[in-house]
């Protein structure tokens, strides 16, 4: 599967990096040629020099062969720009990296949707979210949420010889049905 990257700073580093170990056909498009080219020294993919909203870029990047567009640079609107382009030449999925919330929110002028993007990212926000999440529930290891947050599933360390060690979650069920939760 073609995956286009567009930005190598750390994220797209870091993606790159991963999905090609995954076997993935990366393609990396960075307009710094020295961070390009210390990318294709470093790891298994193809790299483009330019700027990722720049059709003819996209175009020698194969983006009419790929599946999936992340833009993940640092600038907003090269990232939205990308995403727009390669969902009209038939990117089937495009993630864009957006730190503005003017971009994100409710308010914004376009959607998503009319955008052509899929999924919005903020990193910040998201880390801040994730932080809070963990905060609310300070001995939890994990915190993962499901059905539009309305579940949290929270990761435990039981330690060797607490009450409930070894005992199953119908067990510690039925002590506990009279607490509500």
């Amino acid at each position: 599967m073609r995956v286009l990257i567009v930005g190598a700073g750390e994220v797209g580093f870091h993606l790159a990096e991963r999905l090609s170990q995954e076997n993935q056909d990366v393609v990396l498009i960075e307009q710094d040629p020295d961070r390009a080219e210390y990318a294709s020294e470093q790891i298994d993919v193809l790299t483009v020099v330019g700027n990722g909203a720049s059709l003819p870029v996209l175009e020698q990047a194969g983006v009419r062969e790929a599946r999936i567009l992340l833009a993940v640079t640092s600038q907003d609107e090269v990232n939205l720009i990308s995403c727009l382009a390669a969902n009209r030449l038939g990117v089937e999925y495009t993630i864009a990296r957006i730190s503005n919330p003017e971009y994100y929110t409710d308010e914004s002028a376009l959607s998503k949707e009319e955008l052509g993007i899929d999924l919005m990212i903020n990193p910040e926000r998201e880390c801040a979210w994730e932080t809070f999440q963990l905060l609310q529930s300070a001995a939890a290891t994990d915190v993962a949420h499901f059905a539009d947050g309305r579940v949290q599933l929270l990761g435990l360390i039981v330690k060797e010889g607490a009450p409930v060690a070894g005992r199953t979650l119908a067990e510690l069920g039925t002590d506990l049905r009279d607490y509500h939760y």
